[in-house]
This record gives structure tokens, C-alpha cells and sequence, in this order.
């Protein structure tokens, strides 16, 4: 269940909203560069740079599901992480969306089995796999790495929705923001996130609901700095059970860059459809970005030209990357 409960996630569309007025906000069209139109899947996972290489996941991949693109030459360099029972293969697996010095986080939704994946292994031809053990990262929703044994985790279901772990301690922080208690927390609570270690900030930005947060994690003690509201009429409860407005949605996919949150999210002032009509119409997907500083304010709507699955960037610049369909998927790379 969890598994498929994950997998729903990602082929549902789910995009941020703001409850502040946008139409004094700046929007523009931001011209791209296709790198590649070689993403052949029938939908791509996690979409992660990785210093000088963006990593896309196959979340239905037959055998490897991690594919290394080199982002100055525009082409595959290989892929890595095998689909098995076998000691070094994972049967439902998922990758961080952070990195540590050029190692890929890979977890099992369903398993302990846990492992970090080596690109300049697997450019000199060496096997990437390198095994991890750490108990506290068993059957994990989701999962980001802040140092090789520094994560916080996401646990939707559990009174705290997240747990920093360290060498040293475990804190679990992040109150429930839906002030009633529902039974279908694991469903609600879940969302994406990011980690600017240079600012000392966690963002997560919810994906049932257009809700999105910002944390102080300096010295690793983290601290809630910045809610945003929940807009009227995004939500009802039945008995002890939460029922969201299908016809707006929360973030569908979300990248930290030097000065932004990039967070896909559809323009309801511009584009009026109705998210409950979508399913698996990728052409329906939105085609902006919508940019927000690190206090939570929206500066910019950037629109991309094309319907927007994932997006990667780092905190170093302003660079954008993202996996669109035109008309298939490509992968495109956007200044910002």
C-alpha cells in the first residue's frame, strides 16, 4: 500500500497555490534549452542536479532506474541502481532529492535496504553501489540528505511530520497545520521538499493542499519561520476525515535555487482548469514556475513554454531544469 499510496502521489497532479493576490506579481516568459529528448519512461521520478550531472529517477524502470546526464554534454552517461530481490537491488525504490559529494540517497519504500550510489563510480566503470544501515530510516515516506548521516525525513502519519536525524541527535518537529485530527493523515500531510544548507533553511510545500512552510535549521535545531494560509474553500472534513478541493491542488514538484523556492504551480488567475479534469493528461500539466524568496513572498510567475512534470536546480544559481512534454518528455534547462 505504501508503495502504491506514493506512486498515486506522483501520477496525480498536485500544484501550489497562494492564498496572496498575484495579479500585481511579475510574469514573464523565460526561453529554454532542450539538453535532452532521450526521457524514455511513462513518467518520470525525482529530477535531482547533482553538481555537474542532473539525475532523473524511472520510478517503472525494468532494470536500472537511475539515469546520470551531463549537463555540459547534453547526453547520458550511464545509468545505475538495479530493480530485484538481489543484495544490492531494490524492489520499490526511491532516491533523496538532495545529494553528498556526488552520491545518490537511494531507499527502499518497503524495505530497510538503503544505499548510496557513486557517479564517479560509475564513470570509471566501478560499481556505484555503496551499502548504508541506519535504523531510523526504515519504510520512509520520503527522505532528504543534509550530510552523509544527516537526513530529515518525512513521516505524514506520525504526530510530528518530521524527523532530523544526525550523527549526534533525533529531533522530530512540524505540528499538524489542519487544526483537526484526521484519519487520513499519511494521504494529506504528504508533500515535497528542500534543504539550503547556505541559508539554514527546510521548505516543504504540501501536495493535497496549497500550503507551504519554511524552517530555520541552523545548528540543526529547526525552527517554524513561515506558514502560509490555507484559502478558503480548499477543504472540508467529514467526520474525521478530510476531504481537499479537487478543482485546486497543492505543489507539484518543488527545487531550491540561489535566491528562489521554485515551486510548479498552475496560474489559476490565468489558466482556469480544472485539476479534477486532468488525470493523466500530461498536456494539461501547468507551464509555470512560480518564484518565491526564502521569507515566503512571491516575487515572479515564470512561464516555460511547455507542460512541467519536474524540476532541479542547486542553491548556487538561479539556473532552472526541469522535465516537460513537448510532446514527449524532454529535459530543458532555464535562466532564471
Amino acid at each position: 500500500m505504501k508503495f502504491f499510496s506514493f506512486y498515486l502521489s506522483l501520477i496525480c497532479l498536485f500544484f501550489f497555490s497562494c492564498q496572496s493576490k498575484t495579479e500585481n506579481v511579475k510574469r514573464e516568459k523565460v526561453t529554454s534549452q532542450t539538453i535532452t529528448d532521450s526521457i524514455f519512461t511513462r513518467m518520470p521520478g525525482r529530477l535531482i542536479k547533482v553538481d555537474n550531472y542532473l539525475v532523473w529517477e524511472d520510478p517503472f524502470a525494468a532494470d536500472k532506474f537511475i539515469h546520470v546526464i551531463d549537463i555540459h554534454q547534453n547526453k547520458e552517461i550511464g545509468t545505475m541502481g538495479k530493480i530485484g530481490q538481489g543484495p544490492e537491488e531494490f524492489n520499490t525504490p526511491s532516491i533523496s532529492s538532495s545529494f553528498i559529494k556526488n552520491n545518490v540517497f537511494v531507499f527502499d519504500l518497503n524495505s530497510p535496504h538503503q544505499a548510496y550510489f557513486s557517479i564517479d563510480s560509475l564513470k570509471e566503470n566501478k560499481n556505484p553501489y555503496r551499502k548504508y544501515e541506519n535504523n531510523e530510516l526504515n519504510k520512509i515516506m520520503d527522505i532528504i540528505n543534509f550530510s552523509e548521516n544527516g537526513f530529515i525525513i518525512s513521516q505524514p502519519s506520525e504526530e510530528k511530520r518530521f524527523k532530523l536525524i544526525s550523527n549526534d541527535k533525533s529531533i522530530e518537529f512540524g505540528d499538524p497545520f489542519i487544526g483537526n485530527k484526521i484519519d487520513n493523515s499519511y494521504d494529506i500531510y504528504q508533500g515535497a521538499m528542500g534543504i539550503n544548507e547556505k541559508k539554514h533553511k527546510f521548505v516543504f510545500a504540501s501536495l493535497r493542499l496549497p500550503y507551504l512552510e519554511i524552517y530555520d535549521i541552523k545548528d540543526h535545531e529547526p525552527s517554524l519561520v513561515y506558514t502560509s494560509e490555507l484559502p478558503k474553500n480548499t477543504y472540508n472534513i467529514e467526520g474525521t476525515t478530510l476531504k481537499p478541493n479537487t478543482q485546486k491542488k497543492g505543489a507539484r514538484d518543488l527545487t531550491l535555487l540561489k535566491d528562489y523556492i521554485a515551486i510548479i504551480q498552475r496560474d489559476y488567475e490565468i489558466d482556469k482548469t480544472d485539476e479534477s479534469t486532468v488525470g493523466m493528461n500530461f498536456d494539461k500539466l501547468p507551464k509555470t514556475v512560480f518564484l518565491y524568496d526564502y521569507e515566503g513572498k512571491l516575487k515572479r510567475i515564470v512561464d516555460l513554454g511547455i507542460p512541467l512534470i519536474r524540476i532541479a536546480g542547486d542553491i548556487e544559481s538561479n539556473t532552472l531544469y526541469a522535465i516537460g512534454v513537448d510532446p514527449e518528455f524532454v529535459l530543458i534547462k532555464s535562466e532564471l
